[in-house]
This record gives structure tokens, C-alpha cells and sequence, in this order.
């Protein structure tokens, strides 16, 4: 009898401490998801923020008109909106990016142009209302997509309205 409860005892201390084995191995491993987890989000804000870099070096800077077109020449084929606000009662224009969204940050955005070349043109045309004079002051706001965390929007505000 004493070398069956002993048989017995082993058996329930080996089941026992299988139990606590794969109970620790289960609390190593969703210990590691969350960690990755973590990690994977934490990788993900860094690519974004320098993805975002290029535009957000500008963001509340201030500006002449030269680097505006600078720019809109530089980001003529990247997905993103440009909106100038050129002061006084000259109409603020914007060439739309896929997704963005303004949402009243000053008003109305004016005219919409798609077209790059159009904005261009117009904004180095000393007779349009939408000329942009390369020594005029402005400042820049970069505005995310609150969904995707990315730059969508390039505002510059003329200084002398402020």
C-alpha cells in the first residue's frame, strides 16, 4: 500500500506541476503579444512621424511666398492638400488631397483647384488674384487626418492679417 500512495503522490505532484508549467508558459506567451503588440504601435507612430517630418519642419513657421512655391512645386505629386490664404478679399484656394478635410480652421477654403500646374500658374501670375508675392510673409499650420495620423493639409496664412 505505502508504494501505490507513492505512486499516487508523484502522479498528482507531476500533474501539479504540469498544470503550473503551461500555466506559465500561456502568462510567457500573452506577455509576449502584448509586448509586440506594444512595440508594433510604437514602430508604427515612429514611421509616421518621419514620414511626416518633411512637413511638420514648416509647421507654425513663418514663410515668404519664394518657399510656398517652393514647395508646391516639391509635393506636386504627393497626396496632399495646399491651402494659401492670401489676405485681404483675394479668395484662399487649395488643390485637394484624397481624404482631406478642412473643417473650418478659418472658413470657407474659396476655390478648389485639382490641378497643380493651375495653382502654379495662377500664384506666379502678377495680374490674378491669387498671385503669391515671393517676399510676402506667411505662416505655415501643417493639419493631420485625425484617422490616419497623416499630414493632409499645408495651410499658409498671410502675417499681416494676424
Amino acid at each position: 500500500m505505502d508504494d501505490n500512495a507513492t505512486k499516487g503522490l508523484h502522479l498528482g505532484a507531476g500533474l501539479i506541476m504540469t498544470i503550473v508549467l503551461i500555466g506559465a508558459a500561456i502568462t510567457i506567451v500573452l506577455i509576449g503579444v502584448a509586448l509586440m503588440n506594444q512595440g508594433g504601435s510604437k514602430a508604427s507612430t515612429m514611421a509616421n512621424d518621419l514620414a511626416n517630418q518633411q512637413y511638420t519642419s514648416y509647421n507654425n513657421k513663418q514663410v515668404n511666398g519664394d518657399t510656398i512655391m517652393s514647395l508646391i512645386e516639391q509635393y506636386a505629386n504627393e497626396d496632399i492638400s495646399i491651402v494659401i490664404d492670401i489676405g485681404g478679399d483675394a479668395t484662399s484656394y487649395i488643390r485637394e488631397a484624397d481624404g482631406a478635410s478642412f473643417d473650418d480652421y478659418t472658413g470657407s477654403l474659396g476655390d478648389k483647384v485639382d490641378d497643380m500646374s493651375t495653382l502654379i500658374k495662377d500664384s506666379r501670375d502678377k495680374t490674378s488674384d491669387k498671385y503669391v508675392s515671393p517676399t510676402k510673409m506667411f505662416t505655415c499650420h501643417v493639419l493631420k487626418n485625425e484617422k490616419t495620423d497623416a499630414i493632409t493639409i499645408m495651410y499658409f496664412k498671410d502675417t499681416t492679417e494676424d
